[in-house]
């Protein structure tokens, strides 16, 4: 029964190693750096799980677990930055991940091999499983194979920690669990880029790239009022001013709804909707009819807008964002985290060239400060007096 259960971890080590092949070429395809950091991932924790299968064969109980600890834990770190690369947040969580590392040799050090194998068979997957719920809950992101498979992996770990699951049973369920995960991962529903407004950006044309306005972050300080506003806004998609190609509204609250943009005749093709609004919200996968849904989050829409950037920078895609309204936005949250947001972002704007348009009412805001933070910080401001 033993030596069985150890041509099965290999075989499980084999195939963790295996999804590398098809992890890998989705990374080269789609240019989604976390594909890239979760090939890495997986690729040693393979390696750990075939150390674990052949070392009983040559080496002591501890020696295995140290030599296939490395690998997994660094494996581990791989994949749960990639979760963060995944929400924008790659650096935390690279920085979060080094936690578990960094306890095992503490673990190590003070306690039996047994206890140190206990540790390894849970916490990786404890966490994973975590995040994966969080991310779910949090960002709405659709990770609900990949949250399926990894539970599933910490289910089969805690029973063999805990003497629930036989070793040989394990491994076999084990495999089961990682073709759940790989499912999860080529498979891909976890970006706030619904797929139609992947295919709004695509109907752009790349040769007139280089036309018009530069990226950037235009304040548009309007004296008009709203119906004038939106006049204006269709005036602007339909001329194509700037050279941009595709047109994204970015509308809070529904200050703007995609009624009173229907009723003026655009064409589809010609707008993409994104509402920002409070209350639980549908996975982004299910968004029709060139209208999504996000949180009333400056996390989101920082996720959005950055997939956005990538996206048109990949493609070649000039994309012009209209924000309305930045005043709304600063009203509601912190202004110098929203001031920040779009600072650090201005380099990638410029870079894609891809222009945020943000109306932005100096009058209705008492702190004099701010206006002129924000003022400062666009590359052009424009004093909207006329809708032509």
């Amino acid at each position: 029964m033993e030596d069985l259960t150890l041509v099965f971890r290999l075989i499980n080590g084999l195939f963790t190693m295996g999804m590398v092949a098809v992890i890998y070429p989705t990374f080269v395809k789609t240019s989604r750096r976390f594909y890239m950091i979760w090939s890495v991932g997986f690729l040693l924790y393979g390696v750990s799980v075939c150390i674990r299968a052949v070392g009983p064969l040559f080496l002591t109980e501890s020696t295995v677990e140290l030599l296939a600890g490395i690998p997994l834990m660094i494996g581990f770190s791989a994949i749960f930055a990639g979760l963060g690369d995944l929400v924008d947040k790659l650096r935390s969580f690279l920085l979060a991940s080094l936690i578990v590392p960094i306890s095992i040799v503490v673990i190590y050090l003070v306690s039996a091999p047994s206890t140190l194998g206990w540790i390894l068979g849970i916490t990786p997957y404890l966490l994973i499983s975590g995040v994966l719920v969080y991310m779910r809950l949090r960002y709405k992101v659709e990770v609900d194979l990949l949250s399926i498979g990894w539970i599933f992996l910490l289910v089969i770990n805690f029973g063999i920690a805990f003497g629930f699951i036989q070793a040989l049973y394990g491994e076999v369920l084990a495999i089961v669990g990682k073709i759940v995960v790989l499912s999860g991962i080529v498979i891909p529903r976890f970006t706030l880029l619904a797929d139609d407004l992947k295919q709004f950006l695509l109907s752009g044309h790349a040769e007139t790239y280089e036309e018009g306005r530069g990226g950037g972050v235009t304040l548009i300080e309007s004296h008009l009022t709203r119906e004038d506003e939106i006049k204006w806004i269709i005036n602007k998609v339909k001329t194509k001013q700037g050279g941009a190609q595709r047109t994204i509204l970015v509308t809070t609250h529904d200050l703007i709804s995609p009624q009173q943009i229907r009723q003026e005749h655009l064409k589809d093709q010609d707008l993409y909707i994104v509402r920002m609004v409070h209350g639980n919200l549908e996975p982004s996968s299910l968004f029709q009819d060139k209208v999504m849904s996000i949180n009333d989050d400056l996390m989101e829409l920082g996720i959005l807008l950055s997939e956005v950037v990538g996206f048109s920078r990949d493609r070649r895609i000039k994309v012009n964002v209209v924000l309305y309204s930045l005043s709304t936005l600063i009203e509601i949250h912190n202004w110098k985290d929203l001031h920040k947001q779009l600072l650090t972002m201005i380099p990638r704007l410029k870079a894609a060239r891809v222009r945020i348009d943000a109306f932005f009412y100096p009058h209705i805001h008492d702190d004099k400060v701010m206006v002129e933070v924000f003022e400062n910080m666009a590359d052009e401001v424009v004093n909207l007096k006329t809708v032509y």
